[in-house]
C-alpha cells in the first residue's frame, strides 16, 4: 500500500508540473518552462537533463525501479 500511495503521489505531482509547464509555454515563457522542467527532473530523479539524455534505456529503467521500490 505504501508503494501505491507513493506512486500515486508522484503521478499527481508530475501532472501538476506538466500543467504549469504547459501554461508557461502557452504564455510564451519558454525559458521559465525549461527551468521548471529541469528542476522537476532533478527533484524526481536526482539527475540533470544532460545526464538523463546520456543514459541508456536499461540504466533509466534501473533508476526508475530504485526510486519506486
Amino acid at each position: 500500500m505504501i508503494k501505491r500511495d507513493y506512486i500515486l503521489r508522484m503521478i499527481e505531482e508530475i501532472g501538476k508540473m506538466i500543467a504549469v509547464i504547459l501554461g508557461l509555454l502557452k504564455n510564451g515563457e519558454i525559458k521559465q518552462a525549461q527551468k521548471l522542467y529541469g528542476e522537476g527532473l532533478k527533484r524526481a530523479l536526482d539527475l540533470d537533463e544532460d545526464t538523463i539524455l546520456s543514459l541508456g534505456v536499461d540504466q533509466l529503467k534501473s533508476i526508475f525501479e530504485e526510486k519506486i521500490w
